[in-house]
C-alpha cells in the first residue's frame, strides 16, 4: 500500500505566524513497505505539498499537464489568488515525480524509474493521510 508519511512538522523558529502561514517538514513515500522516498530529515513546505498532492487525486501531474512546479517544495511563498483561491511560488529546490490517471488506475514515475501503480482509491487514501485528514473513508464513498 502506498504511504505518505510526514515527519517533524513545524513552523519557522524565527518567522511569526502572520508573515509565515507554511509548515515545514520531512515525509518518506513508502509503497508496500519499500522506501520510494527518504527524506524524512529534511525540510520541505509540506502544506504546500498538501495542497499539490490534493491537485493529483483529480489531475494528472506530468510533463505536459503539471499541476505544480514541483510536488514537494522545498520552499514555498503562499498567497490568495482570487474567492480564497492560494497559489504558490516555489524555489528551485525540489522532490517531483509524475502522476497518471488511466481508469480507476494510478501510475507515479520516480527519478529512478521506478513506478508504483495503486487503485484511486488507494491514492487517495495515501494523499489524505499525508495531509493529516481524519476521515478519508468517508469521501471514498459513493
Amino acid at each position: 500500500m502506498l504511504e505518505i508519511i510526514p515527519y517533524n512538522l513545524h513552523c519557522l523558529n524565527n518567522s511569526s505566524p502572520e508573515n509565515d502561514w507554511c509548515v515545514y517538514g520531512g515525509f518518506t513515500l513508502t509503497n508496500n513497505d519499500e522506501i520510494i522516498i527518504a527524506a524524512a530529515n529534511e525540510v520541505l513546505t509540506l502544506s504546500a505539498a498538501v495542497i499539490f498532492l490534493l491537485g493529483t487525486i483529480e489531475k494528472d501531474h506530468s510533463f505536459g499537464t503539471k499541476i505544480c512546479e514541483q510536488l514537494i517544495p522545498k520552499c514555498a511563498d503562499m498567497y490568495v489568488i482570487t474567492s480564497g483561491q492560494v497559489g504558490f511560488i516555489n524555489c528551485p529546490f525540489d522532490i517531483d515525480w509524475w502522476v497518471e490517471h488511466s481508469n480507476e488506475k494510478v501510475t507515479s514515475f520516480f527519478e529512478d524509474d521506478r513506478e508504483i501503480i495503486t487503485s484511486l482509491k488507494d491514492h487517495i487514501r495515501a494523499v489524505l493521510a499525508s495531509g493529516g485528514f481524519s476521515s478519508p473513508v468517508l469521501l471514498l464513498h459513493n
